[in-house]
């Protein structure tokens, strides 16, 4: 199998990069990165695994509502999370030939 057999999009791989991404962001809003903390705990609203892609602090007063956006830090998340999906499927399918 080449690079370009490994990475082509099909139905398994694109919906399981689905999964993996909203995972992905359900761990990262569960778990709560916090950079930094106020009185009473975090206050971040932070979004991305393995990089953070959004950004909305709640602590310190003076930036709180303040968002921040990386599309750089989405498009290596994405890139990640599809090419883990096609790992994942590649090693499925090999041990299912076996």
């Amino acid at each position: 199998m080449n690079l370009k057999q490994f990475v082509k999009p099909n139905w398994r791989n694109i919906v399981l990069f689905f999964i993996l991404f909203g995972i992905g962001i359900f761990v990262s809003t569960f778990f709560n990165k916090c950079t930094i903390n106020g009185p009473f705990g975090c206050y971040d609203t932070i979004l991305g695994l393995p990089l953070d892609f959004y950004v909305k602090r709640g602590w310190p007063p003076n930036e709180m509502g303040k968002i921040t956006f990386s599309i750089m830090n989405l498009i290596v998340d994405v890139i990640f999370w599809y090419l883990l999906s096609c790992l994942i499927i590649w090693i499925y399918n090999e041990a299912k030939k076996r």
